[in-house]
């Protein structure tokens, strides 16, 4: 026999706790897909050449406008069969030539959808648990 402050308590924690997730998700997607939107309106484009690639890594280099040698790594699964000395495209910001990153999509969206995906699955839990439609 639970009491009534006790399931309001539990409530107000759920909430919290739910809201606090939203939050922290929803300023993720803002923040990842402003980076995206800004790399690839602004991005340079530079030919890198993949010189590592693992089942945990994979290491491109590139140069950026003005000939200095950069390095950048990603997730293989996300590149396909990617081998050393293959070519790819890279994106980095001018002020930021070191920051660059392969252009693709998993690379450049994925993590954005992820976030937003669960920002809009905890908004609609979040929903539910406040109309007492759950829970």
């Amino acid at each position: 026999n639970i009491s009534k402050k006790t399931m309001v308590w539990s409530k107000l924690f759920q909430c919290i706790f739910v809201l606090l997730v939203v939050l922290l998700c929803g300023g993720a997607t803002v923040v990842l897909s402003k980076s995206v939107i800004e790399l690839k309106l602004n991005g340079v484009k530079s030919a890198g050449q993949v010189i590592s690639s693992g089942s945990r890594h994979l290491k491109v280099k590139y140069k950026d406008e003005f000939g200095k040698e950069h390095e950048t790594s990603g997730a293989p699964l996300m590149f396909g069969n990617l081998e050393r000395d293959d070519v790819v495209e890279v994106l980095y910001l001018a002020r930021h030539p070191d920051e660059g990153r392969v252009n693709t999509w998993e690379e450049l969206y994925m993590m954005p959808v992820v976030f937003g995906s669960f920002f809009l699955a905890f908004l609609a839990l979040l929903i539910l648990l406040i109309r007492n439609i759950i829970f």
